[in-house]
């Protein structure tokens, strides 16, 4: 009886030690992760800071923005304590900006909605996209009459039902809850539209080739493509010489809703510390005297 109660206590003590041990690594583990997360957020705002820093003196230096200008380098790879930053900026004024679909009076703006339709075309993608993208921003509760539009009438009969956003959309991801968008939809829209928080100019020296082609009446996808590669990334003085293209003679254009310079820009920081590689993504305004706001931030995790 003695050596059966002695085999039991040591097992309860080998027990016990097993569980604090765990438990004391589970902590440790919890600790280190509560302080990574801490590391990993000054180092976002460090890469903020930087692109801050450049996008400001940039707006010193002139008022138009291209592709050659310093915040368009990326940040490459810098080692720091316990792993690694890198970052770039995006300039989403260069993108189609969906909720340049409609006007401050929550009218439709012809011209946006023409433009976006031919980036749809220039994709292959269904141009009715534009109508039910502009039922799905606006307040009213009335289908466009041209076709294609979608309002709650058509939401409420899915499963899981829901109702049109009735505002401006506040994630390009939003697109996935439009009418006719798919995954495959999404993926080629995605890279090439914005979701800024009012209606904007696209940049022609920052804008890829498909956004290009958009711009104006009867440009092919593969003629944007090419207007991108002659610009290179100087880009232009201003929108008449853009527009002063030959390969735009006898197709219609307008200068409207376009320009050489921007305001909103994306900060990606690429943050690797220890075993966690993490990306944030910023969203920044600067104002006509160069001084940046943070409007926004969101996190994926690689």
């Amino acid at each position: 009886m003695a050596l059966v109660t002695a085999m039991l206590v040591v097992a309860l003590a080998t027990v016990a030690a097993v569980a604090m041990a765990s438990r004391q690594q589970i902590d440790v583990r919890r600790t280190a992760n509560l302080i990574q997360g801490d590391q990993v957020l000054l180092y976002v705002l460090g890469v903020e800071g930087w692109a801050g820093q450049l996008l400001a003196r940039d707006r010193e230096d002139n008022d138009s923005d291209d592709l050659s200008e310093s915040w368009a380098q990326r940040l490459p790879p810098i080692p720091v304590e316990g792993g690694e930053i890198a970052g770039e900026a995006i300039d989403l004024q260069g993108r189609f900006n969906l909720n340049s679909l409609v006007r401050e009076d929550n009218s439709a703006d012809p011209l946006a909605v023409a433009r976006f339709q031919r980036l749809l075309t220039a994709l292959d993608l269904d141009p009715a996209i534009a109508t039910a993208l502009v039922d799905f921003i606006d307040e009213n509760e009335d289908p466009a009459p041209e076709g294609g539009g979608a309002e709650d009438g058509l939401y409420l009969t899915l499963d899981p039902a829901y109702r049109t956003a009735n505002r401006r959309l506040s994630s390009v991801s939003e697109l996935r809850l439009v009418a006719g968008v798919t995954k495959e939809t999404f993926e080629k829209l995605a890279p090439l539209v914005s979701a800024l928080p009012e209606p904007t100019a696209i940049n022609v020296n920052t804008a890829p080739g498909p956004v290009l082609a958009a711009l104006v009446d009867g440009i092919s996808a593969s003629e944007g493509q090419e207007i991108a590669d002659e610009r290179g990334t100087k880009g232009y003085e201003n929108v008449e010489k853009f527009l002063a293209n030959e390969r735009f003679a006898g197709h219609q254009s307008s200068r409207e809703g376009l320009s050489v310079s921007s305001r909103y820009f994306m900060v990606t920081s690429i943050v690797q510390i220890g075993r966690s590689s993490q990306r944030w993504h910023s969203l920044l305004v600067r104002g006509d005297q160069g001084e940046i706001r943070i409007l926004q931030r969101s996190q994926s995790i690689d």
